[in-house]
Formats: C-alpha cells, structure tokens, sequence
C-alpha cells in the first residue's frame, strides 16, 4: 500500500499488504491477530461508478451482439454467429481511475486460411463519439 493517498482516492490491500498486516498483528496481539481473526481481502469491491453486473449474474445492463451469452456468471464468447461477438456497457470512468481489470478464464483462440486470425480486443471508447479514449 502507499504511504499516502490523495483525498477521494480508495486501493485495496494486496495480498502480500495483507501477509504483513497478519504477521505484524500476530506478533503484537498473539496467534492470529486481535481475538483470532485474521485480515482477508475482498475478491473484489464495488465499481466507483456505473459499472453494472460487473459479476455477470445475468445478461441485464449488457448490449450484445453475435453469439455472447452469459453461464455460470462469466461471459461467454463464441463464433456461433456472422457477426464478431461482444459485450459493451456504458460506464462513467472517474478522473483519478488508473486501471480497469477483468480475468481471461479461457481462450480458443484459431486460425483460418480462409478468413482473419482470431482475436480478442478491449476497447475504451467515448460513447457518443466512439473515438478511443487517451491512454
């Protein structure tokens, strides 16, 4: 963790913030920390803003197009269709925001002779220009 953090900036603890917090606690307060609790850190924490369904329990707040669909809570991206599957949101992303992550379970990804390479593309766009946003 930082030694400072601007006012209206939030970070989680990282898991080896975490290993220290536990090891500095059990030496001072005995095994385990104050009363045998040891610190964990969330998964995950809630977006700052707009991002809906981040946990994709169902495909509302989602547009799709082509063969996307969600089970299991992950989204599924297949090439069932003719079109290039996607998910897109509309989200506001706050000025101090630094990264926007997401976990890649599985890929299958191939290739073709007769038609372009697979690919897997994330985009940052500005919704009412579409343009890319500056990195």
């Amino acid at each position: 963790m930082n030694t400072s953090l601007s006012p209206g900036v939030r970070k989680l603890p990282s898991l080896i913030d975490l290993q220290i917090l536990n090891a500095v606690r059990s030496l001072e307060w005995g095994s385990g920390g104050v009363g045998g609790n040891a610190l964990q850190a969330p998964l995950n924490s809630d977006p700052l803003i707009g991002i809906l369904n981040g946990d994709f329990d169902t495909q509302a707040d989602w547009s799709t197009r082509g063969a996307a669909n969600i089970l299991n809570s992950q989204a599924i991206l297949t090439e069932d269709s003719p079109f290039n599957s996607n998910f897109t949101q509309t989200f506001i992303i706050p000025s101090h925001a630094k990264y926007l992550q997401f976990t890649i379970l599985d890929t299958h990804l191939g290739t073709n002779s007769f038609a372009p390479n697979d690919a897997f593309e994330v985009a940052l766009l500005d919704a009412r220009t579409l343009t890319p946003l500056p990195p």
